[in-house]
């Protein structure tokens, strides 16, 4: 089964990712990202030194300068064409589906379409002619190195979803596929108050459960992590690691929302 809204859950979940990265370089005293933008520029260069579990390879590094490169399933020119149609949906309102029937952008349900063919899902409106930019943008940067599998290469990281925010380029991408959702939020208009007030619902009261209600308590903890699969050390054998931490007390929040009517509503 489908999630419901799934195309804006995704835009949702990898806005808040680079977000998330955006903060912690500026905690870091560095700049914020620059996002990608040119298919042909030369990449930076990024060692994994990480092996999968799965066939116990190791993962590609991408060495400083390379670019993208086609495969024989998919060329950048491809990339290229799906983001420029993408752009013309977004800038005239609309999408179109496989048999020419237009479908609207609209306020409602528009960023949920546009996620569901920017990923792509199988819940896109018309993946022949929007393609898959997101997940083929994944695979390309993952085969920087050996693009047309003449040397029988393990791909990168950002060919697995468990590894692939390790490489920078992953949150350069993905602000790269932010901006085309931003892009899409400029063409609508400001929400009014009926679209934010939900009449009838209200919050009555707000509290965080912790030891002490409303304080939520931090402390460094000494952990042990062991670390045998996730570097090559060319040996076999247990690697654990001692290190800090920063965690917290567990809580839990408590909000009481009341409905002043008589039938069920949903937010």
């Amino acid at each position: 089964r489908i999630k419901d809204r799934k195309g804006e859950l995704f835009f949702y979940m990898h806005q808040q990712m680079c977000a998330r990265y955006d903060c912690e370089r500026l905690s870091n005293d560095m700049p914020q990202m620059i996002p990608f933008h040119n298919f042909r520029e030369p990449l930076e260069g990024y060692s994994p030194h990480l092996f999968s579990v799965i066939n116990g390879l190791t993962y590609a590094g991408r060495p400083e300068g390379q670019k993208l490169h086609d495969m024989q399933e998919v060329s950048v020119q491809d990339l290229e064409r799906w983001r420029e149609r993408i752009l013309e949906a977004i800038n005239l309102g609309y999408v179109v589906d496989n048999h020419g029937h237009k479908t609207s952008l609209d306020q409602k349900h528009g960023i949920d379409i546009l996620g569901s063919i920017i990923e792509s899902s199988y819940e896109s409106i018309n993946s022949e002619y929007y393609g898959s930019l997101h997940n083929w943008g994944h695979v390309l940067f993952a085969a920087t190195g050996d693009p047309d599998g003449r040397y029988m290469l393990n791909p990168g990281v950002m060919s697995d979803t468990a590894t692939s925010l390790r490489d920078p380029i992953f949150y350069r991408w993905h602000r790269f596929v932010d901006d085309l959702f931003q892009e899409y939020k400029r063409t609508l208009p400001p929400y009014t108050k009926d679209d934010l007030e939900f009449r009838g619902v209200s919050v009555k009261s707000i509290c965080v459960k912790g030891e002490e209600n409303d304080v939520v308590k931090t402390f460094f903890k000494r952990d042990l992590l062991d670390v045998s699969h996730a570097f090559n050390f060319g040996r076999t054998g247990a690697v654990k690691v001692r290190y800090n931490h920063l965690d917290h007390e567990p809580f839990t929040y408590r909000i009481v929302v009341q409905n002043a009517g008589t039938k069920t509503r949903r937010s």
